[in-house]
């Protein structure tokens, strides 16, 4: 009957000692899954970054080009040739103002 207990002691502690190891590869694997998904969330957000980064430089140069494009049709030059050319206005002189005061 002895030799049963002593048996069983053992398998007892074999049992814990896989239980333990079984533990511990798991904490183990956990701890690098962890790390893995962190470096690839990282990783996935910097690349989000440069597309966002190209994103907003191809739209500051859209916007610096319409501002050109925007002054050159502001000028004065430009609106006064189309309205001397296409609208028949022409320049007024100072003969031509008259003060009405009522």
């Amino acid at each position: 009957m002895e030799s049963y207990s002593v048996q069983s002691k053992t398998q007892v502690k074999t049992f814990s000692r896989i239980l333990k190891l079984i533990a511990f590869f798991t904490i183990i694997f956990a701890v690098i899954f962890c790390i893995t998904w962190q470096n690839i969330q990282v990783y996935l957000y910097e690349k989000k970054i440069d597309e966002l980064v190209s994103v907003r430089n191809e739209l500051e140069k859209e916007v610096y080009l319409l501002s050109i494009k925007a002054s050159a049709l502001k000028s004065r030059a430009r609106i006064a040739k189309i309205a001397t050319n296409k609208l028949g206005m022409f320049s007024i002189k100072p003969s031509d103002i008259k003060l009405i005061i009522y």
